[in-house]
């Protein structure tokens, strides 16, 4: 028995050496594009376009630059509290890391992720662009942080519109103009009537309605997991979620302060512990 299950454990070791390159690579990719765009567009924003617009339109700079910096703060400062909340299981005396492949005991709703190679509480799913698994203790924050892209994006993707139509005469004639703008500025950039500034500009404004459509997927089927008291992990799986109502769910994955936060990146106590009662793999296994 020892030396069948020799080779397996050693199989596993080795896919998890080859698979870490990738999976890390893909973290770094992931939080530096975040952190980039969402940096270098409010400094754009704040430096360009909004003084153009404000001098060429006349609206107030001061009200526009609040409100740009409100949703940036938002957005950015959800972000580092949930990349930088503690997600795992803890270590527990005389014993080793506490995963889902390693040790009997399984809380409910915990779950092992192959990329972090841990036990995640209430565990999610991995996201690489916080480079980490959205849990019980980073949850809220992720869907204030999808919620405040959402529209940053949609702010930047206006103001940066109405700039390229007062600098460039960029024409657009509603949603459907997205699928032609990039091919013709592109077409127009190669053959010199148009510059490099413009071709960028058009590049970002593909960046911001990326951020408002993903930002807004992931916050709307957060909302809907919330309600149904599942996980995105439960629900792929096709798991049991919680026998709760729709405002315990609601409190207990965004707390008592749920308002509060909304409002503002504040790192606000986690009541509970995102288990709410403990089973073992092995009875999991039995009642299937």
């Amino acid at each position: 028995m020892g030396s069948a299950d020799g080779p397996k454990q050693s199989d596993n070791w080795i896919r998890r050496i080859l698979r870490r390159p990738l999976t890390t690579t893909l973290n770094v990719i992931g939080v530096s594009y975040y952190t980039s765009v969402t940096i270098l567009g409010a400094i754009l924003q704040w430096t360009v376009v909004l003084p153009e617009l404000s001098h060429a339109l006349g609206f107030s700079l001061a009200s526009h630059r609040a409100l740009m910096l409100y949703l940036f703060a938002n957005a950015m400062g959800n972000y580092l509290l949930a990349a930088s909340s503690d997600v795992h299981l803890k270590k527990r005396k005389r014993t080793s890391f506490l995963t889902a492949n390693r040790y009997p005991m399984i809380p409910f709703r915990a779950h092992y992720c192959k990329v972090c190679d841990q036990c995640i509480r209430k565990h999610d799913h991995h996201c690489f662009i916080l480079g980490k698994c959205v849990g019980y203790n980073n949850q809220k924050y992720f869907i204030y942080c999808s919620l405040h892209t959402a529209l940053v994006s949609v702010y930047a993707l206006l103001t940066t519109a109405m700039y390229m139509h007062v600098s460039f005469k960029t024409k657009f004639l509603g949603p459907f103009t997205f699928f032609t703008l990039l091919p013709s500025s592109m077409e127009r950039w190669f053959f010199g009537s148009a510059g490099s500034q413009e071709l960028l500009l058009v590049l970002f404004l593909y960046v911001c309605l990326t951020g408002a459509f993903g930002g807004l997927c992931f916050f709307t089927w957060q909302m809907f997991l919330m309600v149904m008291g599942l996980t995105t992990h439960e629900a792929i799986n096709g798991e049991r979620g919680t026998d709760t109502s729709i405002w315990e769910n609601f409190t207990d994955t965004l707390g008592k302060y749920w308002l509060l936060g909304m409002l503002a990146p504040l790192p606000l106590p986690q009541y509970g512990t995102g288990m709410y009662e403990g089973v073992t793999q092995l009875a999991r296994n039995h009642s299937d």
